[in-house]
């Protein structure tokens, strides 16, 4: 059975590596200032869309666990294709990775990892 959503990380595909059922997204608004007019009232505009990504990645082999570190290649900032739950496409976009989730991944130099690897992913 394929798993039903996308996620590639720099374009390594994980999507078959997703715990089921751990697979959540959110779309939040970020909002300018607060203006506040002469009549006295507060004025906010959303100046865009803010995508996250959580879930938890399966026990990974040592070469499955080596791709992805070596797609992360050390850093906490990368190019997330995935599934909106909210808006039902694929979305691909620079994300940034939780630091608590980059200390099981890219600090694992045994590349052993023991249970599920829960990622947290937040647009930039």
């Amino acid at each position: 059975m394929t798993y039903p959503y996308t996620f590639t990380v720099n374009g390594v595909d994980l999507s078959g590596r997703v715990q089921k059922y751990s697979y959540e997204t959110s779309y939040t608004p970020v909002y300018s200032d607060t203006i506040t007019t002469m009549d006295r009232i507060d004025h906010t505009v959303i100046v865009r869309w803010r995508h996250g990504l959580s879930l938890i990645i399966n026990p990974m082999e040592d070469d499955e666990l080596a791709a992805l570190q070596t797609a992360l290649s050390g850093s906490l900032v990368a190019s997330v294709t995935f599934t909106s739950l909210q808006l039902g496409v694929d979305v691909t976009c620079n994300m940034m990775l939780d630091v608590a989730s980059a200390a099981l991944v890219l600090k694992n130099a045994s590349r052993r990892v023991i249970g599920g690897i829960p990622l947290t992913f937040t647009e930039m």
